[in-house]
């Protein structure tokens, strides 16, 4: 009895969330029938019709249904006779409350819970919605449904199984690497889309980070070329530097969370010193009038063929890390997360997340990743050295030049570390 009591409570629970979000709404002003206590008790009629068809009499829940049915369908064409172009979300909300209360009485207590904070948030999002869908292009529609064939698709037709010399390919694996990396960028390209790439420029970079902290890179520096909002710009570039650092413990930490431990207190003591520059040059920015959000370009980070590339790449970089371990040792890793880590830091981090602890040592992982990220925050450096005007230039250099140093030191240190 305490339990059936608790469900239909659940129940309730549900159509009072749901409630509570279409009763904030001002779309259905000729009829507000259906608000917070309507739903609530529409989640509630569903978990006690439910209880009632399973225990006593089936047909009682498919009259109940189609009760529910005719009264909403009433309830829609009454008020699509006085308002036209009355939307049709609130009735199959309704629908949903009812499922989503017969769902908590079938035993679906987190299933029930989870999918109405889905719904909730989704209805709340209308109006982000319907401005992202004003903001995407036909392409960018395009590569919404081939991010979502690479991973609803052909990811589950993948071999889960290594093949190769030791086993170093993994069909499946990689494919989820790729998933992984562009559902990452992805999120923040259309987080710009969805919020407004020129709301701020703290969160333009943010995002622009998310994306590609190289194109970021590439773009403020090519910027910077007028050589004004020097500090700025600068602001801009090491906040994507920055979010590289949790990028990678986000990455790790879903294929391989032990050696995400072990790359905690390195990663957060190098992303310390890009972060205390931002704070610096961003204090100094104040002084410089507002950079024009004209220039802030976003290119869609999301092309099959660009996954198709990382893929492919990942594929090389796991070989040869195979390559480097079996005939080099650890020296032979370090040199190549050294050189992949020129182009991306993502792929060789993600090669050496997957290798088990008894190919490879957490230590030198560690090590490797870390001169993966060095490499490429020198490499970036570099981009923004040749490229732009000397008063952004000499800013990064300033920045490069201590994390470098900083990494040598922490080198030198990491001797006297016992990791085992």
């Amino acid at each position: 009895m305490n339990n059936i009591f608790l469900d239909l409570v659940l129940s309730l629970i549900v159509g009072v969330l749901i409630g509570i979000e279409r009763g904030t709404r001002k779309e259905s002003e000729t009829y507000e029938i259906i608000g917070i206590r309507t739903f609530s008790l529409i989640g509630l009629f569903g978990g006690v019709s439910t209880y009632i068809g399973i225990n006593l009499n089936i047909s009682f829940m498919i009259v109940a249904f189609f009760s529910l049915s005719l009264f909403l369908l009433t309830l829609y064409i009454m008020e699509l006779r006085i308002k036209r172009g009355v939307g049709i979300t609130t009735v199959i909300a309704a629908f949903i409350t009812y499922s989503l209360g017969a769902l908590v009485i079938l035993g679906e207590r987190t299933l029930a819970i989870a999918l109405t904070v889905v719904v909730t948030l989704l209805l709340s999002l209308k109006p982000r919605l319907h401005y992202l869908m004003k903001k995407i292009d036909q392409e960018e529609l395009y590569a919404i449904l081939k991010f979502l064939l690479i991973t609803v698709v052909i990811l589950p037709l993948l071999p889960n199984r290594g093949i190769g010399p030791g086993s170093f390919f993994n069909p499946y694996q990689i494919w989820l690497f790729v998933v992984l990396v562009a559902g990452i960028s992805f999120i923040g390209y259309i987080s710009a889309k969805l919020f407004g790439e020129k709301k701020g420029f703290i969160l333009t970079s943010i995002l622009g980070g998310i994306a590609s902290s190289t194109a970021l890179t590439l773009n403020f520096a090519r910027i910077g070329k007028i050589g004004e909002n020097s500090y700025l710009l600068a602001t801009g570039i090491l906040i994507a530097w920055f979010l590289v650092f949790p990028r990678i413990l986000i990455i790790t930490s879903i294929i391989n969370f032990e050696l995400s431990r072990y790359l905690v207190l390195p990663l957060t003591m190098l992303s310390l010193i890009i972060l205390i520059f931002v704070f610096i040059y961003w204090i100094k920015s104040k002084k410089e009038k507002l950079l024009s959000s004209d220039l802030i370009i976003f290119n869609n980070p999301f092309q099959l063929k660009t996954a198709l590339s990382f893929g492919l790449l990942l594929v090389v970089i796991m070989f040869l890390v195979y390559l480097g371990k079996t005939y080099f040792g650890r020296f032979g890793i370090y040199a190549i997360a050294f050189i992949s880590g020129m182009t991306d830091v993502d792929a060789i981090t993600l090669s050496l997340s997957a290798l088990p602890k008894n190919d490879l040592a957490y230590e030198i992982a560690m090590n490797a990743i870390i001169l993966a990220t060095i490499a490429n925050t020198a490499i970036k450096g570099l981009f923004v050295i040749f490229i732009s005007h000397s008063s952004l230039k000499k800013n990064i250099s300033i920045v490069v030049s201590i994390f470098l140093l900083i990494s040598l030191a922490y080198f030198i240190f990491n001797r006297f570390i016992d990791y085992t």
